[in-house]
């Protein structure tokens, strides 16, 4: 009873998060495709002749309600959490590329990103949580001006796995 209980929170609190993120302002409202982004980090994409070799590929991933923004860290930064999900809707373990996108129109530049290679498994061990499931990635972004107080950062994240599934999702924190 009580996983139950806990389930519901969890995704009260996914739900919540989504409401929250699409609410928020100061955000660029500009999206790179999965396509381009692959092509400007040079990064392999993967092969669809791969998709038999593991049932549990991720099919999905989303910025989870964990992710935050540290301003007053040294130096400041972001928590990203990031959870995958295969067909069935379990959360799995991913193996490829991720390419995380923070943008904020208040902060110079105003768009920076990030390659995050999880193709082994100490990559994996070294950003997997096993407590929540999810990919912790600390990213402390080279601002030459922050954002400002209050202001919203997006996230948009673009996976690339080796069965070549290139999910992608988008979130924000409040800086």
């Amino acid at each position: 009873m009580r996983l139950v209980s806990l389930g519901g929170r969890l995704a009260f609190l996914g739900l919540v998060g989504s409401l929250l993120g699409a609410l928020t302002l100061g955000c660029a409202t500009t999206r790179t495709s999965s396509s381009a982004i692959a092509n400007e980090e040079s990064i392999d994409r993967g092969s669809a002749s791969n998709a038999g070799a593991w049932l549990f590929w991720p099919t999905t991933v989303r910025v989870h309600p964990l992710s935050r923004a540290n301003p007053n860290a040294v130096p400041p930064s972001l928590d990203v959490r990031l959870e995958f999900s295969d067909a069935d809707g379990s959360r799995t373990r991913a193996v490829g590329t991720v390419v995380i996108a923070i943008q904020c129109s208040s902060a110079v530049p105003q768009e920076t990103r990030f390659t995050v290679p999880l193709r082994t498994r100490a990559e994996n061990a070294a950003l997997f949580d096993d407590v929540t499931d999810t990919y912790r990635i600390t990213l402390t972004p080279e601002w030459t001006k922050p954002p400002a107080s209050g202001s919203a950062v997006r996230i948009d994240v673009f996976y690339f796995g080796l069965d070549g599934a290139a999910p992608t999702a988008t979130g924000s924190v409040t800086w």
